[in-house]
């Protein structure tokens, strides 16, 4: 197991004093926009001298961290994502009572027998979205049955349960201690593939720096829509 150290915020009262200029007005305003920013990087396609304003952003909440402030709403979802493995806070009876009612309701609409690993070791570690498991139930639908129709030898970690990586707006530190938890729980499922299912923001910090991890342990990471790009390469209907 990968051993990490969980990244806290503290108020650092030295840099405060260093910088008394800055008062609570300013520092209220500075929360106020790089709050507002999406980090999507649209506006360094247009500005003309090419700054990364997604990469500013990150670093001015970095250190508005530090000094105890940040979104309420991410600060919650990273504690669910460390404690539980997952932003909604699912208990592993939860997960296996959810898998269970969508196995049985593909069963009804398809006549299909889809068969789920959870927490056993596999060639696969699938990984979705705990969102999957309450608001995108059809998409959680998609993924059991395009695994089984390719016959992929997966399992699903009860443990590591969440494709979302919000220390991506919040904290390089956070966004490493949450990488290395895929990794641990692919290493300890003994996977070869970690497939990553659905999350726009989740994928950039699993491609740029969960993926190079696994590849440590001799573990491939692949994004859910290349498998399904090379079963339609292949032929499947």
């Amino acid at each position: 197991m990968i051993k990490a150290e969980k990244p806290s915020g503290k108020l650092f009262g030295k840099a405060v004093n260093a910088i008394r200029v800055i008062n609570e007005n300013y520092l209220e305003m500075l929360y106020t926009y790089y709050w507002q920013c999406l980090l999507c990087r649209k506006c360094a396609t247009i500005c003309p001298f090419g700054v990364d304003q997604a990469s500013l952003t990150r670093t001015v909440r970095s250190i508005l961290y530090e000094l105890g402030m940040a979104s309420r709403f991410v600060v919650t979802t990273i504690d669910n994502m460390e404690r539980t493995g997952n932003n909604m806070a699912l208990t592993p009876a939860a997960i296996k009572n959810i898998l269970e009612f969508v196995i049985n309701e593909i069963k009804q609409e398809k006549g299909v027998e889809v068969k789920v690993k959870v927490d056993q070791p596999a060639y696969a570690l699938l990984l979705p979205s705990s969102a999957d498991f309450f608001m995108n139930i059809e998409t959680l639908k998609g993924h059991l049955l395009f695994m089984h129709a390719i016959g992929m030898d997966y399992t699903i970690s009860t443990k590591l349960l969440e494709v979302a990586n919000f220390g991506l707006f919040l904290d390089p530190r956070h966004l490493r201690y949450i990488g290395d938890m895929y990794v641990n729980a692919a290493r300890e499922l003994g996977v070869k593939l970690a497939v990553f299912c659905e999350c726009g923001h989740g994928w950039h910090a699993f491609k740029n720096y969960v993926i190079p991890r696994l590849r440590e342990y001799g573990i491939e990471g692949l994004h859910i829509f290349h498998l399904v790009v090379d079963a339609i390469k292949g032929g499947a209907r």
